[in-house]
């Protein structure tokens, strides 16, 4: 499967029953937002401000939208109310920029062959603004695969 074309949360999420059928899928992926819209795949144009990955990605952009749309605490160093580390600092960024996250793009990518190197090198390639870390380490042999390698489609 390729990218799921970028959504404007503002259109996505004011009529939900409309794009019923452009809900994240229920198993795994990798997915990103960003300030701008792509076409086929996120570049640097993008604008990316978050890479993840999830074994269940409905769920887990659940969890990012929330924290995104500010459903999340603004106390200092309390993060035991964050549901996703990720959607709060694109929170915290939006405030810092005066940027209303509904004007955000959220876009997603299955059928990876790891989770884990697919996210490190989507991270290392964007250069995403919240992202503080490289990515989850992977423990396969033989990894980290190229994105090439990992996800075929990804790559012109």
């Amino acid at each position: 499967m390729n990218w799921h074309n970028p959504q404007l949360l503002r259109d996505w999420l004011s009529q939900p029953l409309l794009h019923r059928n452009s809900r994240p899928p229920e198993g795994s992926g990798i997915y990103v937002v960003s300030e701008q819209p792509w076409v086929d795949r996120p570049d640097a144009k993008a604008e990316v401000l978050w890479v993840g990955q999830a074994r269940y990605l409905r769920d887990r952009i659940r969890r990012l939208v929330a924290e995104i749309l500010g459903f999340t605490t603004e106390t200092p160093g309390y993060a035991g109310s964050y549901y996703h580390n990720g959607g709060h600092k694109i929170w915290l960024y939006c405030l810092g920029q005066n940027k209303e996250p509904l004007d955000l793009f959220l876009g997603w990518h299955m059928g990876c062959a790891c989770l884990n190197c697919a996210e490190a090198e989507l991270i290392k390639a964007l250069k995403p603004r919240c992202n503080s870390q490289r990515g989850n380490d992977c423990h396969e042999p033989g990894h980290p695969l190229s994105l090439q390698n990992n996800c075929p489609c990804m790559v012109p």
